[in-house]
């Protein structure tokens, strides 16, 4: 359980900033008349893509819930790491310090792109992983 316990948060951590981020970015409202415009033109302008035709808003709301996809699925990886350690060490160090690299980057783009919440949150992810590769390795 000692390196199971930081993967499992990690886990956690990464639903819940699926779920805040899906409902933050599905829910948002502008709070001024210029935002307010943008959002209605994105979600008004069509133009061609692809075989058919879009709206920005349109590929807004699609990056977003395919972001929201990686984040599950960063959480299935997160929460299935440490049964993986018993099994494959090669491969969870891999995968571990692979997803460590990614959610560090992630960090990187809250900080520049986003708000304090996506970069904690994103800073947790990170916190946790790291702790658990350290259990890990001392196991």
């Amino acid at each position: 359980m000692k390196v199971a316990l930081p993967f499992r948060i990690c886990a956690i951590v990464l639903l819940l900033f699926a779920a805040g981020h899906t409902f933050g970015f599905l829910h948002y409202t502008p709070k001024s008349a210029e935002g307010a415009a943008v959002k209605t033109a994105m979600d008004t302008v069509r133009f061609s893509f692809g075989s058919g035709t879009r709206t920005y808003g349109d590929l807004y709301r699609g990056f977003g819930l395919f972001v929201t996809a990686y984040l599950l699925f960063a959480a299935v990886v997160a929460w299935q790491l440490p049964s993986m350690l018993a099994t494959s060490r090669d491969s969870f160090w891999i995968l571990a310090i692979g997803l460590l690299a990614a959610q560090t980057a992630a960090v990187a783009l809250c900080v520049l792109f986003f708000a304090a919440p996506q970069a904690i949150f994103a800073s947790v992810v990170v916190a946790c992983l790291a702790w658990g590769l350290v259990a890990a390795g001392s196991s």
